[in-house]
């Protein structure tokens, strides 16, 4: 049995598997135990401890899992077990979710015995699976498969807390830093700020623009072709020009400057503030779709907005209005413009002159590629391998089979179906909530102010500290929580929240020291929520006023 699991192990960590290759079995043997549970189950005692339930450790392992994991998890997200044992959570997880999963076992000696005695080679097998005893490894394995926005969960049982708590809490410590810098790279620590705002703004737009759902299957009849870099299709302008009415065309901002040039009009160019766009005149000649996100300074001839699932303000909108589903979450072109003509029914996507080298567009694509939608790349390299290849020649042949031109009246007259009495109902309750955070906030933080300032002024122990604080005691726990789960606030203030919950002293007996630090900690991000939510209320007033007056509806 040993061999088979090292034959796995070798191929995703073969440092793990020479140092198993090392331990004498044996050896192992003086701290471990095997016993039966109730359930006749088997379970490990380890240096004294069992680690597992003794009464139901199958049991006691999909509990905790159930009980950790609260969201749904994708292909990319990512599950990291502390502690193998004899592999109850890593089977559940691994059963549960289609993740990948990486599972740091502290005690080398325990994998050892039980690649001995159980069959995991065909879980080893499998690439969404890695496993190491080793800190650098684990670090290394999970920068490589970590990218902003996928999702981690950590899972551990209570006995490997018990007995590897150092372990365990360098490893958390190394995966938060590690997710903190994958979330804030390039210019994205500001995002979140700079998206919230533009939502706000965008709402105002609402009564004359309408939403990519409003196209729903109206062009079921056509094929689709999406255009993403220009250079790789300039030896085609010729063909695309002739054939420009047996296919919908869809692109990038930048590569419609080119087209243009060209005399060709595609049917729909794709905004997002991911890629710049220097001749922002030349969309009022045609239609866009727009991440709602991204900042609107100009008039396109038709604007739709496109709703990202996983933002939480996309909520605000979406709720009780059965007709606006969000669809994947992504700033890039590509994977927006392949959900969009997937979402109007096209019956064949071609794909041109995209970037393979973007691991974030691989990632993008193969999420997009789950949900059954088949996307033909031309005259291509094969990135991913459910993705079938054609030259563009056999793409024109048979696009000639579908409809001749997109009917000015489909987007004119796109359903209209969507109810903006109950999304400016939405908006000015939320309007309402964020009203009563910024008045409490206020109160709260005006009190840490004076609090804080006679910290430093006199030498006081826990118990006169916490006396001044009996006032806003209850208001702090509340708003605490009704900030996390405000969505504007939520939104706009992900660094601060995050900055806030890291570095908060969380001891069982703290020192004075400790209780001035975390007092000053409430003080500045209650300071920020005041001064943010400020903002936030001028803004939601200004857009609501002005989609009131658009769309002749008060509510």
């Amino acid at each position: 049995m040993f061999n088979k699991n090292l034959e796995a192990l070798e191929k995703i960590n073969s440092n793990l598997a020479q140092r198993l290759k090392n331990i004498d079995l044996d050896s192992t043997k003086q701290e471990i135990q095997v016993f039966e549970a109730e359930t006749k189950d088997l379970i490990l005692n380890y240096k004294n401890i069992n680690l597992h339930s003794s009464i139901d450790p199958v049991r006691e392992a999909n509990t905790f899992w159930n009980r950790t994991v609260k969201t749904d998890l994708k292909e990319n997200d990512i599950q990291v077990m502390f502690g193998f044992g004899l592999g109850y959570l890593f089977k559940r997880g691994y059963v549960n979710s289609s993740s990948k999963i990486l599972v740091f076992e502290p005690f080398v000696d325990i994998l050892r015995f039980v690649f001995e005695y159980v069959d995991f080679s065909n879980e080893l097998s499998d690439k969404r699976v890695f496993i190491t005893d080793n800190v650098e490894e684990y670090v290394s394995e999970l920068n490589k498969q970590l990218l902003s926005g996928d999702k981690i969960e950590f899972l551990f049982l209570n006995s490997y807390a018990t007995l590897a708590k150092d372990a365990l809490q360098e490893l958390t410590k190394q995966s938060l830093m590690l997710y903190q810098n994958k979330n804030l790279e390039g210019n994205y620590k500001e995002k979140p700020k700079i998206w919230c705002t533009n939502f706000i703004n965008n709402l105002s737009r609402l009564p004359k623009d309408k939403f990519v759902n409003q196209l729903s299957n109206r062009l079921s009849d056509k094929c689709a072709l999406i255009i993403d870099n220009f250079a790789s299709i300039s030896i085609y302008i010729d063909k695309i020009k002739i054939n420009r009415e047996k296919f919908v065309l869809i692109t990038s901002p930048l590569v419609y400057e080119k087209l243009f040039a060209n005399s060709i009009t595609p049917d729909f160019v794709i905004y997002s503030d991911e890629q710049f766009f220097s001749e922002e005149d030349l969309l009022i000649q045609t239609n866009v779709i727009s991440d709602i996100r991204s900042k609107m300074n100009f008039e396109p001839k038709a604007n739709f907005f496109y709703l990202p699932e996983n933002y939480q303000l996309a909520n605000v909108i979406c709720l009780n209005i059965e007709e606006l589903q969000p669809l994947q979450n992504t700033t890039k072109i590509v994977p927006i413009a392949i959900n969009c003509a997937n979402l109007m029914g096209c019956q064949t996507i071609a794909l041109l002159g995209a970037d393979f080298q973007d691991k974030f567009l691989i990632r993008q694509l193969s999420e997009i590629l789950e949900n059954d939608i088949k996307l033909t790349l031309l005259d291509s390299t094969k990135p991913l391998e459910n993705i079938s290849v054609s030259s563009f020649d056999s793409f024109i042949k048979f696009a000639e089979n579908s409809s001749s031109e997109i009917n000015e009246l489909l987007l004119s007259n796109a359903k209209n179906s969507i109810n903006m009495k109950e999304i400016i109902f939405q908006i000015k309750n939320e309007y309402a909530k964020l009203d009563i955070i910024n008045k409490d906030a206020k109160q709260v933080y005006e009190t840490l102010e004076i609090v804080c300032e006679e910290m430093e002024k006199q030498d006081a122990d826990i118990v006169e500290i916490q006396a001044k604080l009996e006032s806003i005691s209850a208001s702090l726990g509340t708003l605490r929580q009704i900030m996390i789960q405000n969505q504007f606030i939520a939104t706009y203030m992900q660094n601060e929240i995050w900055q806030y919950t890291q570095n908060y002293a969380l001891n069982i007996l703290p020192n004075v020291e400790d209780v001035k630090k975390n007092m000053l900690l409430e003080k500045q991000i209650f300071g920020h929520v005041f001064n943010f939510s400020s903002l936030l209320l001028e803004l939601l007033n200004t857009s609501i006023r002005k989609m009131e007056t658009n769309s002749k509806i008060t509510v």
